[in-house]
Order: C-alpha cells, then sequence, then structure tokens
C-alpha cells in the first residue's frame, strides 16, 4: 500500500512513449504473474518506488483473501452502501479487476470515497473501515518520497502533500483526482483526461 515493496520497476518520469514496466505489464497475458516476476531491487519498506503493478496486486490479494473479486467485494462491502451504483470495472487478461487504474467512477461517487474517509470511515452513522484506517492511510507512511528535502509522503494508495495542513490525494490514470483537505473540510474532484499533458 505504501510503494515499499521493494521490486525492480520503472514507471515514475516516463511518458506514456517511453517504454516502462507498466506498460509491459499491461501487454501480458497475466498482470499479476508480470509483477511477481520483477527482480528484488531492495528489501521490502526500505525503499520507495511508485508503481502500478504493486497496485495490480491488491486484486489478487482480495480474491486470495475472501475468494471474490475486488469488483464484486467492493459493491457488496462498500460502493452499494456509499450509494454507488453506476461504476465500470476494466478487467485484465485473467478476469481479475484493474486495481491499478480501471476503476470509472461518477464525480459524486469518487467524492464519496473522500467523504467516507473525511468521516474517519463511518457513513451514514455506520463503520465501514476499520476506526484506525483513515489515519493510517492518509497519514505520511513515507516521507520525502522524492528525497529532494520536500514535504510530499505516501500514504496507503495516497499522495499526502504538505506539513502543517496535509492534503491527502488520490491521483488517477490521466489526472483523475480525489483531493482531501482535512482541516478545511473540503472533498475536491477534477476529472480532466489529460492523458498526453496536451494543453
Amino acid at each position: 500500500l505504501t510503494m515499499q515493496l521493494g521490486l525492480d520497476w520503472i514507471e515514475s518520469g516516463m511518458t506514456l512513449e517511453m517504454e516502462t514496466d507498466v506498460t509491459a505489464m499491461e501487454l501480458s497475458d497475466d498482470w499479476v504473474e508480470y509483477v511477481l516476476n520483477r527482480k528484488i531491487a531492495a528489501k521490502p519498506g526500505e525503499q520507495w518506488v511508485y508503481s502500478s503493478g504493486v497496485s495490480q496486486l491488491i486484486a489478487q490479494i482480495i480474491y486470495s483473501s475472501t475468494g471474490k473479486e475486488i469488483e464484486a467485494y467492493a459493491r457488496e462491502t462498500l460502493f452499494k452502501k456509499l450509494g454507488i451504483h453506476d461504476f465500470y470495472w476494466k478487467p485484465t487478461p485473467t478476469g481479475l479487476s484493474d486495481t491499478e487504474g480501471g476503476l470509472y467512477l461518477k464525480a459524486e461517487d469518487l467524492a464519496k470515497i473522500g467523504l467516507l474517509h473525511q468521516q474517519n470511515g463511518v457513513w451514514n452513522g455506520e463503520r465501514l473501515l476499520p476506526e484506525y484506517w483513515t489515519k493510517k492511510a492518509l497519514g505520511k507512511q513515507v516521507t520525502d518520497i522524492y528525497q529532494d528535502g520536500g514535504k510530499e509522503g505516501y500514504g496507503y494508495q495516497w499522495w499526502i502533500t504538505g506539513d502543517e495542513s496535509p492534503l491527502a490525494v488520490g491521483l488517477g490514470y490521466g489526472n483523475q483526482i480525489l483531493i482531501i483537505m482535512p482541516e478545511d473540510n473540503i472533498i475536491a474532484v477534477v476529472y480532466s483526461w489529460n492523458v498526453f499533458d496536451n494543453e
């Protein structure tokens, strides 16, 4: 969840025209197998490297843990309770959901995910996430991720910016963005689809 699995992975700072591990993974017949066959570059927990492949492992972990594909599991345990009914989750070649960038939600439904976290995992009086979860997920589990003295960190699949009033930012493919501003009680959603960085 914190991008510290320690696998050799090339993705950050690359353009769509460059060959990356995420491109190779998406061209493979089995995305999970591709990720698990990467070489070990560092001891887990010691080095932060952004990896869509690590995010893709979440689909397999949920399936192995629950016996349910993550789309069905999310629909049953989360989406139904949040009133999210109209969504699309792109499948991978093996039938697992694409958990590295394939969930399509309406803006108002994405905002519900942010609001659930803002409300410490409680929705309409019912606890949907463990009490400790949002503090950990939206906290800086990894600091100074760019090793340049900056204030940007990483939580559980969330980018965390700033120190005084930190923002939690969920960055999706094509600059789809969910922002949580806990201290100001603000949730913001940006849909842009600026995939090729054209103005």
